[in-house]
């Protein structure tokens, strides 16, 4: 329950990062939270800061349905400080007010190759960027993979790290109803496997691929493997090795960008989802999937270490033959099939836009209350 000596609290919420112009966790994070944020009667003034254009702000107020909402740049931290009397700044990316007096919350949606890199390392050396999360009083996480490395890090802020679920990025409960349109724009014919990320090293993405030649070197007729990623012309071609022969016969398909409502039809006609890194410590891909009824097979490390068993199907990272064995499992038992889709829509059903919500309103309260 929200407090009510919240009443007339004003919260510097950032938004800067919902501008990027990729679509994905981190520029989706901010405004689907301010935006359950705004439904609850708080008593909490929001003023939003970013760096971006008045005109731009004012087509995103309109977007959000909330007129009265004010901007301020954040390119002055004494305005910042002064001017607006903040109780909390709540950041989505790197910007902190220096100032003892205002309350600070981070949600931590930058968790890419930074961290993934640094994972991968046999070295106990802290990493330059772990130092600035000592300004904030509350650090949010999206998952306890994610909490869990941050405290080996800062042992002594483990009270202070929070685990919070966030929602999916897409909106899951669109009408499918324009498949064959979406399968045509991508060049997809009949049923396919399904990997949604990044093409860089440290995803498993060689593994994948040799693992699905091997599975399709049995039977022709096996789905498509399609890659729902941005053309990458920097790839190596140790990455995407071996790739030639599927291609030609129509069998390894990278689709570009897509919308958010194209994704949404992506997954739920997707045979199987992929996800193979082991050094992802959260996986929006993985809960989306699950919530549009599609199995997935991923690692058992990383954000794997928190996922249910009935949830997924796990394979050992770097085994090709033990993700060729997940792949029969499910393409040839429709009853195993169909406890996964169900363990993954359970699983999935924590992951809620609506709580994360107001799990923040508590953080916010209690800070205020100190």
């Amino acid at each position: 329950m929200v407090h009510q000596d919240m009443t007339n609290q004003v919260v510097g919420f950032d938004i800067n990062r919902a501008f990027g112009e990729v679509h994905d966790f981190q520029s989706s994070y901010p405004l689907n939270l301010l935006s359950k944020l705004l439904e609850i009667d708080s008593g909490l003034e929001f003023l939003l800061y970013s760096a971006q254009k008045r005109k731009r702000l004012n087509m995103l107020k309109e977007s959000l349905g909330h007129p009265e909402l004010r901007f301020q740049g954040y390119h002055s931290i004494k305005r910042l400080i002064q001017d607006r009397k903040l109780n909390i700044f709540h950041s989505n990316s790197e910007f902190c007010p220096d100032s003892k007096k205002i309350r600070k919350v981070l949600s931590v949606t930058n968790i890419g190759e930074p961290i993934s890199d640094n994972i991968d390392e046999d070295t106990d050396s802290k990493p330059k960027w772990i130092n600035s999360l000592k300004k904030f009083d509350r650090i949010i996480c999206p998952s306890k993979a994610l909490a869990k490395y941050l405290v080996d890090f800062l042992p002594d802020r483990a009270p202070d790290i929070s685990v919070i679920r966030p929602g999916p990025n897409i909106n899951t409960d669109i009408p499918i109803q324009d498949i064959n349109s979406v399968m045509q724009k991508f060049g997809i014919k009949g049923d396919y496997f399904l990997y949604v990320g990044k093409l860089i090293p440290g995803k498993g993405i060689p593994l994948l691929i040799d693992a699905y030649i091997k599975y399709w070197g049995r039977s022709e007729a096996v789905p498509a493997m399609v890659f729902v990623s941005e053309q990458e012309k920097q790839v190596s071609a140790e990455l995407l090795g071996n790739t030639a022969l599927i291609e030609s016969k129509g069998k390894f398909i990278i689709t570009g960008e897509v919308s958010p409502d194209e994704l949404a039809v992506l997954y739920a006609s997707a045979r199987i989802l992929f996800h193979p890194s082991p050094s992802d410590l959260y996986s929006q891909q993985i809960i989306e999937a699950m919530k549009m009824g599609t199995p997935v097979i991923c690692s058992e490390d990383g954000f794997g270490t928190e996922i249910d068993h009935y949830a997924v199907r796990f394979v050992v990272s770097h085994e090709i033959d033990d993700v060729c064995a997940a792949i029969e499992a499910i393409e040839g038992n429709p009853d195993y099939r169909n406890k996964l889709i169900e363990g993954g829509k359970k699983f999935a059903a924590k992951y809620s836009w609506d709580n994360a919500a107001k799990e923040v309103l508590e953080i916010y309260s209690e800070l205020l209350n100190r």
